[in-house]
């Protein structure tokens, strides 16, 4: 072991020791002034680093050290953990406001614009209702669809709130249309988080993450529509924890994701890569299973009256049903700046490839776990064509993984500051979707992935 002192400018000592264990060398640093985190420590901590933080000399970047606005952003002094703390205070404080201004000016199950409260969890109510009676494939009929929506709330006529999600989904909607609308999407809403709570709370060595994960405002976005992000979020969580240590339990959490299969499309490519066997037959006994229960519970023709609609749901996402500013994926950023539906799918179809490259080397190399998990989740939402951005509440989790690799060899150059700018997307994105076309929630996920990408190559030139 090699150790070393040196004076920061501040007057702090910093204490370096180069160990060796085998062939790998590992560089331990404590710094026990450094203002470098960008989590915030818990409440009522003591805001001092964590022990034992592991860095990696400064590569050189070719720009010397900017003083002023320009060298705060690139080394992210300016995010403070005071600063980081209050910020996301204020985004959740404003969470807190919209939610208890929506439901003080509701009328029954209905906002003062007479749309569903939960918007599309209405259409989740209305398929386990039909679900629950004599002809469940009536669930995917638009016509019986939209008059069993009609029969909770008679909202504006010119809303539909579609179900195209498959029959496995369907047994979660039959059990969340047992209790009244509201209690439903209450249990749905505050079920769905605090799993969601608990799986980024799991993640990092305290618990400065839990904030900025509540207050992302793609959660406020899952809250408003009633949305499945934080399950599916929850699920990845608990998934990418658990795949080392419990592979059978991580392999139940991504089975479980055939709740909602766009979004895991690059799990069996993490799993395979990686040689996790048992977690991958767990996932697929698990989504078998679901399967196997929808079809006694609903019965064989539930399978046809799905794929019936499948055509009809990728016609109407490809033209526009859903608003493309509303999408964060590859395909919806190009069809909102006017690309056609062809071009648009194979421009997908090469940003899945690539992210699938990304996973496949992340998983079957000699990455942390944290760079690992962070590529799968961010890889598999960016393989996905149909990608809300609501859905970007999983980011929360995969950045979560990231700053595990951090905490041990410091933050890059601008990463702390572009983390901060993927922090308030989903709350300028719509507005500056409508207005002009200008994706930027397309932004989050290929950003995300090549800092993941660096943090992979910098590890790797640590090592050497």
């Amino acid at each position: 072991m090699a150790q070393s002192d040196a004076i920061r400018n501040d007057g702090s000592r910093l204490t370096a020791a180069a160990i060796v264990d085998g062939d790998e060398p590992i560089l331990r640093i404590d710094a026990r002034r450094s203002k470098g985190n960008l989590l915030p420590p818990a409440d009522g901590a003591t805001p001092v680093d964590p022990p034992a933080m592991a860095s990696p000399p400064a590569a050189p970047s070719g720009h010397p050290r900017e003083g002023g606005l320009l060298g705060a952003l690139r080394s992210g002094a300016w995010l403070r953990p005071g600063r980081v703390r209050a910020y996301c205070r204020i985004f959740l404080l404003m969470d807190v406001l919209a939610v208890i201004l929506l439901a003080a000016t509701a009328s029954g199950p209905l906002d003062q614009w007479q749309r569903p409260l939960g918007t599309d969890f209405i259409s989740f109510y209305a398929a386990g209702r039909l679900a629950a009676s004599d002809r469940p494939a009536d669930a995917y009929s638009p016509e019986r669809h939209e008059a069993a929506e009609r029969e909770v709330g008679a909202f504006a006529p010119d809303l539909y709130y579609a179900f195209y999600y498959p029959p496995p989904f369907l047994l979660l909607c039959r059990l969340l249309a047992v209790p009244p609308y509201l209690v439903a999407l209450a249990l749905w809403i505050g079920g769905g988080a605090t799993l969601y709570a608990l799986a980024i709370r799991a993640i990092p060595p305290d618990r400065a993450a839990l904030l900025p994960a509540l207050a992302f405002p793609a959660c406020l976005l899952c809250a408003g529509h009633g949305q499945t992000a934080f399950l599916t979020a929850a699920l990845f969580g608990g998934g990418t924890l658990l795949v080392d240590r419990r592979p059978g339990l991580a392999g139940g959490c991504f089975g479980l994701l055939c709740l909602k299969p766009h979004l895991a499309l690059l799990v069996p490519v993490a799993l395979i890569a990686g040689r996790r066997w048992r977690a991958a037959a767990a996932a697929a006994a698990v989504a078998a299973s679901l399967a196997l229960a929808a079809t006694l519970a609903f019965g064989t023709d539930i399978w046809p009256a799905y794929a019936k609609i499948v055509p009809e749901a990728q016609a109407g996402f490809a033209a526009g049903r859903v608003e493309f500013w509303k999408m964060a994926s590859v395909f919806g950023a190009a069809r909102l700046l006017g690309v056609g539906a062809g071009t648009a799918g194979l421009l997908q179809f090469a940003a899945a490839v690539a992210a699938a490259v990304v996973v496949v080397i992340l998983w079957s190399g000699r990455a942390s776990a944290g760079l690992r998990n962070a590529g799968l989740i961010a890889g598999s939402l960016a393989a996905s064509p149909l990608l809300l951005d609501y859905d970007l509440v999983a980011v929360a989790v995969a950045v979560a993984w990231m700053c595990t690799d951090s905490r041990r060899f410091g933050f890059l150059e601008w990463e702390k500051s572009l983390l901060a700018l993927l922090f308030v997307m989903p709350l300028i994105s719509r507005p500056a979707g409508s207005l002009a076309p200008i994706p930027l929630a397309a932004l989050v996920l290929p950003t995300l992935l090549v800092l993941v990408i660096l943090h992979f190559i910098r590890a790797r030139e640590v090592a050497r």
